[in-house]
């Protein structure tokens, strides 16, 4: 049986009502992220993804709880945007503990929901940029979740993710979800202006990431 988590009965920044919620469980599946391209202070992504992340491992580690924690695959990016740096130092702080599996998934897509095209990221708006030819990793949920099935049986495989070409990934999602694609393609040197323009603007970190 899956209990989901959230603010009301397991904020990670709430060590008291975590801790009611991890002793009470066989295994915990951390997925609890701060992710706001528009924030200009690294406190909240601190708060959340590295010190969040230090209580679940330390209450896991308490209570001799199974621990599968959701990283990402921008800790081996060299950016060092706030999201980049807290999932760095989240994934350091992991490290130090041998009760957790580490999972670091890449761009995660359900192909069965039928999407508008701003909601399919980087589908939708990121894979347009630049001229299609750059590989996008992506996994489907299903096979995530299935990864984690196996995990919490003890069984470690390799994550059964999926390359190809930023344009045919688009194609491929579009025609599988359906919702409207944009019909033409946004130039690198575009984004690079807009960067310039929005250096000192709550947009500045967003196009900083589009450029990554």
């Amino acid at each position: 049986m899956v209990i989901e988590g959230t603010r009301d009965n397991a904020d990670v920044t709430n060590k008291r009502l975590l801790e009611s919620f991890i002793k009470n469980s066989d295994a915990v599946v951390h997925l609890a992220v701060y992710q706001n391209v528009f924030e200009k202070s690294y406190i909240r992504f601190k708060k959340v993804n590295v010190e969040g992340s230090k209580n679940v491992l330390d209450l896991c580690k308490k209570h001799k709880k199974g621990l599968i924690l959701f990283s990402s695959e921008v800790v081996f990016n060299k950016s060092d945007d706030f999201y980049t740096r807290s999932k760095k130092a989240q994934l350091e702080t992991a490290k130090k503990y041998n009760n957790v599996e580490i999972v670091y998934p890449p761009v995660v897509l359900d192909l069965k929901r039928k999407l508008s095209w701003w909601q399919l990221m980087p589908g939708g708006v990121m894979a347009t940029i630049g001229d299609g030819s750059k590989k996008i990793t992506f996994i489907e949920v299903r096979d995530l979740c299935w990864h984690v099935v196996n995990l919490l049986n003890g069984i470690n495989n390799e994550l059964p993710v999926k390359t190809m070409t930023k344009y045919q990934y688009l194609d491929r999602v579009h025609k599988i979800s359906g919702g409207f694609k944009l019909p033409f393609r946004t130039p690198i040197w575009m984004i690079r202006i807009l960067a310039k323009l929005f250096v000192k603007t709550k947009y500045s970190k967003l196009l900083e990431s589009i450029l990554d």
